[in-house]
């Protein structure tokens, strides 16, 4: 029975088998059809994706390394013309540029346009060596009430940023106003270009709250031509010299690689031309570039022992791609204020301080390795920008006593958005000098998680009188700083 059993199962197994094979079908159904096509549109979607961000990526690549490799460029040419310490052949010129006069009847911050757009003559001082730097800088000092010694030391420990494109940039005029008693957030000849007291939790434009005097590095340029090394340097009403115009800040500042064609820069399948052509009215220019990369250099003393003017300085090349070099003074609405579109953010500053660290403890200085970096937060105020991407750079900024420190570091990573004050990741902050925030004045304040990696830096705990906090300035499209240290001749 079981036998028999066996074999019927066995047989009808066969037969089923022999069924199916003979009755298969030659085509695809039309539900295998769509999700083929389905299958296929997946793939060239994330292939559409995937190209435009391979593009991007490639050329950030290329950027990065355009900007690595001009800020090597221009160290070596710092070098070779002795860019980086004012001399006889190359002098510096300095800007004189605070307090015109409050124009009467005009509503202070109505006046800004009008001097921005202004061309008087210009207030740039020459100085010829390190040592001319010194005494004219702690002449002015000296005349606020220092004493020579510490007025030597704050003007030779400051730093000093070279920018000629950027003053190549201004509209010529000679000073930042200061008008009606009320402080103007401004200050072109400064690195950043910040009055020393501006609290970075206000608006610059209609600043309150003035913390103590913060570090800023003096901004100097180049004469736009040689001048008579007998003419006088003082006083500054006798001097009128122009900073270097665009195309010597150009060739000195910016690559000359990136050239463009003069017939058609938008069709890239032209090659560029080097050397000069001739317009159709016969008149022969040199080709130009598209300087998509320049560079500035800051010089930051070294820390040495207390009372001695420094002479060896870390000398950073900046490199750019794309800077926006503009400074456009902010325009007041009667009814609704500044826009914050308005107020310049080439240059931002913003208060930074460890997450971990809590001020008015105990100890008084902690020290923060670079080595693997250190989290940051960064503190500014709602009308300033809080934009800072991986892979662009910051300086901080601090004064030790009389001698101030800035250093350059990368910026690892960065939180997507800033939180903003009054929310309940960031309910409210108060600033070391123990303004509160958000506040009447200042309803909103952002913050921003940042990590950091670059050398060694000391923060200070501590708050009210004596504090020194450190500063973050941030300056979008900085994609390579280049180190060395120099030393700045004493004549």
């Amino acid at each position: 029975m079981n036998d028999k059993l066996l074999y019927q199962c066995l047989n009808g197994s066969k037969y089923r088998v022999k069924n199916f094979l003979h009755s298969s079908r030659s085509a695809v159904t039309i539900i295998e059809v769509l999700f083929a096509i389905g299958i296929v549109v997946v793939g060239l979607y994330g292939v559409m994706i995937l190209v435009p961000l391979a593009g991007r990526q490639a050329l950030e690549s290329y950027a990065i390394t355009q900007t690595a490799a001009a800020s090597q460029n221009a160290f070596r040419e710092f070098q070779a013309r002795g860019l980086h310490y004012p001399n006889r052949n190359r002098p510096w010129l300095l800007c004189e540029d605070i307090a015109l006069p409050a124009m009467p009847g005009v509503a202070a911050y109505d006046q800004l346009p009008a001097y921005y757009s202004s061309f008087a003559t210009p207030a740039f001082v020459p100085v010829r060596s390190y040592k001319e730097l010194i005494q004219y800088q702690a002449g002015k000092l000296v005349a606020s009430g220092l004493d020579v010694a510490t007025a030597q030391l704050n003007a030779a420990t400051s730093g000093f940023c070279i920018d000629p494109l950027f003053w190549s940039a201004q509209p010529l005029v000679g000073t930042d106003p200061i008008l009606s008693g009320t402080e103007f957030g401004y200050r072109r000849s400064r690195f950043p270009y910040y009055q020393e007291a501006l609290n970075p939790l206000e608006n610059p434009a209609s600043p309150a709250n003035a913390w103590g005097m913060q570090p800023r590095m003096l901004r100097v340029t180049y004469p736009s031509a040689p001048i008579n090394a007998s003419a006088p340097v003082y006083p500054a009403s006798s001097v009128g010299f122009v900073p270097a115009k665009g195309k010597l800040a150009q060739k000195l500042f910016a690559s000359q690689d990136d050239v463009s064609n003069p017939i058609s820069d938008a069709d890239g399948s032209v090659n560029g031309i080097r050397g000069y052509y001739t317009t159709s009215t016969g008149e022969i220019l040199q080709q130009a570039t598209k300087q998509n990369v320049s560079w500035m250099a800051t010089l930051s003393p070294l820390e040495q022992a207390t009372g001695t003017l420094p002479n060896a300085f870390t000398l950073s090349i900046v490199a750019f791609h794309n800077r926006d070099r503009a400074f456009e003074a902010p325009v007041m609405n009667s009814s609704t204020g500044f826009d914050p579109e308005d107020l310049p953010d080439a240059e931002r500053i913003a208060w930074a301080v460890p997450p971990d660290l809590t001020m008015g403890s105990s100890p008084t200085e902690v020290t923060y390795s670079g080595t693997n970096g250190f989290d940051l937060e960064l503190y500014g105020n709602d009308h300033v920008s809080s934009k800072i991407k991986p892979g662009e750079w910051l300086m901080l900024s601090r004064a030790f006593g009389t001698l101030q420190i800035h250093k350059w570091y990368r910026v690892v990573s960065a939180s997507a958005e800033a939180d903003e004050s009054g929310t309940p990741n960031f309910t409210s902050i108060t600033d070391p000098y123990g303004n509160a925030y958000p506040s009447a004045s200042v309803p909103k304040v952002w913050r921003k998680s940042v990590h950091v990696i670059g050398p060694d830096w000391i923060f200070s705990t501590v708050s009210g009188v004596g504090a020194s906090p450190t500063i973050a300035t941030i300056m979008p499209n900085v994609l390579n700083v280049f180190e060395r240290v120099v030393d700045i001749p004493w004549e």
